[in-house]
């Protein structure tokens, strides 16, 4: 299930990657976008091909609408990808978890379109918030899977030092991991907030991992409110019910530790 979670070429609708209008598809992950003002979209590696081949065109039509146009003369017309501004994203995160500028579940439709730094910093300003928070750190971490998922397992190690990089804060592969598992629960619930306060991050999370997510969704739900039980041990339970999601997912990274040369202590190393 969580390998389906990707960007669809805007050609032929292939699992794709963000490439700027001309280039397409990008052969070196995590190359920022930053400070580009050309329209980024999402090509597969053969219409990335056919681009540069001019076997194709793409042209801006406006109202929110692109023609792709055929060399043998035959053209349809899609939807062009729309995605957050920078001010939006900030006007989110301000208002997040009061009164929401909009839904999370729309902010995830339109996240992976955005800048790699923006991704960043939305999710540097859930790591501010209590454990809500989480959630803005899931909408980044499934931004950043949809946009570079397709170059392998490493998406979620990269995505944690360009994090780390961008931020200076200290972030580990597993976190991004766990983070994109809460967003696969999450989306599994409508990106129900109240969701996420009563059932807790650990357990839907777990929730997130496994191969039949709603249902586990449904009893990590029932764990929580009628059982009384606490989230970590409702993820055992979960962990223990259901087929864990193997075959179509990416392995947990291997926890990786280092010695802090600022405290001594031994902590997760940011890869």
């Amino acid at each position: 299930m969580i390998n389906d979670n990707c960007l669809s070429c805007l050609r032929c609708g292939a699992p794709a990657s963000l490439g700027v209008i001309g280039k397409g598809e990008h052969h070196e992950p995590f190359r920022s976008h930053g400070g580009t003002d050309e329209d980024t979209w999402a090509l597969c590696r053969k219409c990335h091909n056919d681009r540069h081949l001019n076997i194709f065109s793409i042209t801006i039509l406006g109202d929110g609408k692109l023609e792709i146009r055929e060399r043998n003369g035959k053209s349809v017309t899609v939807a062009a990808p729309n995605p957050l501004s920078e001010e939006e994203v900030g006007e989110l995160v301000l208002a997040y978890p009061y009164t929401p500028a909009m839904t999370l579940r729309d902010a995830a439709f339109r996240l992976p379109y955005c800048e790699d730094r923006v991704l960043a910093q939305l999710w540097a300003r859930g790591t501010e918030r209590t454990y809500e928070g989480q959630a803005l750190e899931a909408l980044a971490a499934q931004a950043f899977r949809m946009r570079y998922g397709q170059y392998g397992q490493n998406w979620y190690g990269m995505a944690a030092r360009f994090i780390a990089d961008e931020t200076g804060e200290r972030v580990s592969a597993a976190t991004v991991y766990d983070r994109y598992a809460l967003a696969i629960a999450l989306d599994a619930c409508q990106w129900d907030l109240p969701m996420l306060r009563k059932v807790g991050p650990a357990a839907l999370s777990a929730a997130g991992k496994v191969c039949d997510v709603p249902a586990a969704v449904n009893m990590v739900r029932a764990l929580r409110e009628d059982d009384g039980m606490t989230s970590r041990d409702a993820a055992k339970v979960i962990r223990a019910n259901f087929q864990t999601d193997e075959d179509s997912r990416e392995p947990l990274p291997e926890v990786r530790w280092c010695d802090c040369p600022s405290c001594g202590a031994r902590h997760r190393r940011a890869t």
